[in-house]
């Protein structure tokens, strides 16, 4: 990180990979309910993850229409609990700040989050600890959840 974070969103301002991110973020109105999150997971996909989506699906998150849409893909990728890479085990099942759950694989690969459709997402690095409790480890793929 090239700053000292106070929070999710500072943390994720301070790295440029997570851009189209912070842009969404903003688009869907959650900044200030990502500045006071603690004792929080995000599962943060890179930008190469947003421009790997569908044009049809990022056009759709971006119409200020589907403005709950956006919300609900975003606060997928956050769960109510702090968990290093180690507490990620096999199977474990993770309920997700939108209500709905995805699951951890772990396996000779590496560490992946299962999103609602059956996609694996692959966690890239080591954790990074924020201000308040808070770990933001990066995915490749953006989590896509039963909109």
């Amino acid at each position: 990180m090239c700053c000292k974070p106070r929070n999710l969103y500072d943390a994720l301002k301070c790295n440029p990979c997570f851009s189209t991110l912070i842009s969404l973020i903003d688009l869907a109105d959650l900044k200030d309910a990502v500045i006071a999150l603690k004792n929080t997971t995000l599962f943060a996909p890179n930008n190469d993850a947003f421009k790997a989506l569908p044009a049809a699906t990022l056009e759709f998150l971006t119409n200020p229409a589907n403005k709950t849409s956006l919300q609900s893909v975003l606060l997928y990728h956050l769960t109510g609990k702090c968990y290093s890479s180690c507490k990620l085990t096999n199977g474990l099942v993770l309920t997700m700040l939108n209500s709905q759950t995805t699951s951890v694989v772990r396996n000779c690969c590496g560490l992946y989050i299962k999103d609602t459709e059956g996609t694996d997402s692959k966690v890239y690095g080591k954790d990074c600890y924020v201000c308040g409790c808070n770990v933001v480890h990066k995915i490749c793929k953006v989590l896509i959840p039963k909109l």
